[in-house]
């Protein structure tokens, strides 16, 4: 094997025996493509410029209180969350593991969404692949979520220990591509996530 990392895909083109491959450092050819690159994947293939979209989204790490550890009172958040404050504007969160197993390992809390920070700006979220920065509003809405959301919570703004965004794709009708490009051969799909490892409308 030989693998090539930090070399970027600048397109995949047609030819007679199968598609190639065009990088900055040469071409391959090869008989199959497996296209995994997500909200990325128009970048290569242009057909897709309209179907999977770059989506920016936000995330936070937040340290529990003593209130919410093991042996704490009410004790610690067992379960993930997923909470719909109105339509497109929704939260999610999920403990981490290592602290309701054996008390050893990461205790934070991974919390994302605030949606409703920049939702209405579709600028700041909508086709922006801009991932080096916060977004605005998001850490104080973060800062202010706990508190607000779980009966004795202690805490607030030092509880959260970082704030980052990252870039989704998003399908243009939520649900994802996996499987052959349906007018060429010799490529394979697997993008389009909205946001999820998989999805599932039935």
């Amino acid at each position: 094997m030989n693998l090539q990392t930090y070399t970027e895909v600048t397109a995949i083109v047609d030819g007679p025996k199968g598609p190639t491959v065009k990088t900055p450092r040469g071409d391959i050819a090869a008989s199959l493509v497996i296209a995994a690159s997500n909200a990325y994947t128009a970048s290569f293939l242009p057909e897709f410029a309209s179907k999977i979209v770059p989506v920016r989204g936000t995330v936070s790490a937040i340290r529990p209180p003593v209130s919410h550890l093991p042996g704490g009172n009410p004790g610690p958040l067992r379960y993930t969350y997923g909470f719909r404050h109105g339509v497109g504007d929704t939260d999610y969160l999920i403990p981490r593991q290592g602290h309701l197993t054996n008390g050893r390992g990461d205790t934070s809390i991974i919390l994302g969404g605030a949606k409703s920070q920049f939702l209405k700006n579709h600028e700041l979220w909508y086709d922006n692949i801009n991932d080096n920065e916060e977004m605005p509003g998001a850490r104080q809405y973060f800062e202010g979520f706990m508190p607000k959301t779980f009966q004795g919570w202690i805490g607030g703004a030092d509880n959260v220990e970082k704030v980052w965004s990252g870039v989704l794709g998003y399908s243009s009708d939520f649900s994802p591509f996996v499987g052959p490009h349906p007018e060429r051969k010799g490529i394979m799909v697997c993008a389009g996530f909205t946001g999820h490892g998989e999805w599932n409308r039935h």
